[in-house]
């Protein structure tokens, strides 16, 4: 419903205009009224209007001074003026500053029925414009505060923390600490990603509400379906792990009210992008140490001996997740063989083997979940990880048993007909050259910033779905969008040379024969 103010000094026509429809039929609905401009203002402050009818003629502030106000303070606001026939020139020069239509008393319903069409398709417009926005900050937002985390960093801390700014009240000057959260038992307990989501959106609120009492911080959706709040605090403060509205109160609250378990992992606290990675890192360390210290509680990260077995699982199972979404089977073999000689070296023990293990079967499930299917028709009905990897005899059984899940996982990314993850950002990739190839600074780096993916992935992706490199695609673009502006005559070929991205028309005409075997004014001329 959008909402209407009606303002008007005399009480019978303020009643007509309320009275003159079913405003709720066709999706409006009357916020307020008003006499005049001042007490307008104090209704719009409190109602938030989309749309405003205003009398010209009112005392205190008139119509035209209460729509100038208006317009300021509610930019987006839609204003139609209600006058007589005696000031129909002051009417139209309203229109001048802001005002949408008017109205000459007196005026009959079907004149008020079309002139709300014509407001209602611009408010619905605006609403669709502002959700666009709102769905393209957030997937940024996300894809953003995963770089940060991300095995590979392209950012330095000048730039990440001005990217904070625009998500937070952050500030370069204090130390971050990460902290990432496990629903336990997610895929025993539910199949359908819907589900999961929905559990993840609750737990996320949770979770944003208890931290801002404490820090600045952001809550996002991380890999795996990991809950991950970075936190911005002073060094030698972890105030939200005491007290009452500390992270143990989500323990309890999820567990008292929706009868299953969260595990908090949480990292130390490190400085500028790289203690972003390390303090996560720790966090992932930390939750890795549930199976034996139990799920449902919070596991600060503690430095050991064993310090390293932590972080090389986890950077392992980040590469092999890329690897599983590519369908790159040779890079998730090679991966596995690197884990389990790594374990074989180390002479680590079973827990933490299982650990390991369990950490590389949960992508499989991750990625299974997130395709839209079943786990039990992928895996097998009742297909239970912590159970079954304790039937393996040995670690060459453990090894067999995992790579058979690894090929019924990979065998799913043939039967998929939707486009894969990969497509999807290539396709972005590609939008966004074919948008920007005006730009004379657009290559792989700039690209790389604006779509928050590592660059050698990105040039893997092209390189697979286009069967040519980035900066090959980028050229071609710009080919084609030359020889077209002089086919149609555009410009010379000095502007034209400006439009496609390049500041020498020397060097564009260079690579224009290159690529076609004759000089832009050659073409010029055939043409």
């Amino acid at each position: 419903m959008f909402k209407v103010l009606i303002v008007d000094d005399e009480p019978l026509f303020r009643e007509y205009l309320r009275t003159i429809m079913n405003w709720e039929a066709y999706g409006f609905i009357i916020c307020g009224e008003a006499k005049n401009g001042q007490e307008a203002l104090h209704r719009a402050e409190e109602t938030f209007p989309d749309l405003a009818l205003i009398d010209i003629n009112m005392p205190i502030m008139d119509g035209l001074a209460l729509s100038k106000e208006l317009k300021q303070r509610f930019p987006d606001i839609s204003i139609v003026m209600v006058t007589g026939h005696g000031e129909f020139e002051y009417a139209r020069n309203a229109l001048k500053i802001g005002v949408e239509d008017y109205l000459l008393k007196p005026f009959d319903l079907d004149e008020l029925f079309l002139t709300l069409v014509n407001i209602k398709s611009r408010l619905q417009k605006i609403s669709e414009n502002r959700k666009i926005h709102r769905d393209q900050s957030q997937w940024l937002r996300e894809q953003f505060l995963n770089m940060l985390i991300s095995q590979d960093i392209t950012l330095n801390d000048e730039e990440m923390v001005t990217q904070l700014e625009r998500f937070g009240n952050f500030n370069g000057t204090d130390h971050y600490v990460v902290i990432a959260v496990e629903i336990d038992n997610l895929y025993e307990r539910w199949n359908e990603y819907k589900e999961i989501l929905l559990w993840k959106n609750t737990i996320s609120n949770i979770l944003h509400e208890i931290i801002t009492l404490e820090s600045h911080s952001l809550v996002f959706f991380g890999p795996e379906d990991r809950i991950v709040s970075l936190c911005q605090l002073p060094a030698d403060t972890l105030s939200f792990l005491d007290g009452p509205n500390s992270l143990q109160r989500l323990c309890d609250m999820v567990k008292k009210h929706f009868k299953f378990t969260v595990t908090i992992g949480v990292g130390r606290p490190n400085y500028g992008s790289n203690g972003i990675r390390e303090s996560y890192m720790e966090a992932l360390a930390a939750l890795q140490s549930k199976i034996t210290d139990g799920n449902g509680r919070i596991i600060s990260y503690q430095p050991s001996d064993k310090t390293t077995q932590g972080f090389y699982s986890s950077e392992i199972k980040e590469k092999m997740m890329l690897a599983l979404r590519l369908n790159d089977y040779s890079e998730i073999k090679r991966h596995l063989d690197d884990v389990f000689l790594y374990i074989r070296e180390m002479r680590l023990t079973a827990e933490m083997a299982y650990i390991i293990v369990i950490g590389l079967v949960s992508i499989c499930l991750s990625h299974i979940v997130a395709s839209g299917q079943n786990i039990a028709e992928i895996l097998g009905a009742g297909f239970s990880p912590y159970k079954e990897i304790k039937r393996q005899e040995n670690l060459e059984k453990t090894y067999i048993w995992l790579e058979d899940i690894i090929h019924k996982t990979l065998k799913l990314n043939d039967d998929l007909d939707r486009p894969s993850r990969s497509k999807q950002i290539f396709d972005e990739a590609k939008q966004l050259i074919d948008q920007n190839y005006q730009n004379p600074d657009l290559n792989v780096e700039e690209i790389t910033k604006l779509v928050f993916i590592n660059g050698s992935y990105l040039r893997k992706i092209f390189n697979k779905e286009a069967n040519m490199s980035i900066s090959d695609y980028i050229t071609q673009v710009r080919m084609l969008r030359a020889k077209e502006f002089i086919t149609k005559k555009k410009a010379n070929i000095t502007s034209i040379s400006e439009m496609v991205g390049y500041n020498d028309p020397g060097y564009f005409s260079k690579c224009f024969k290159k690529y076609y075997g004759f000089t832009p004014s050659e073409f010029e001329s055939q043409n």
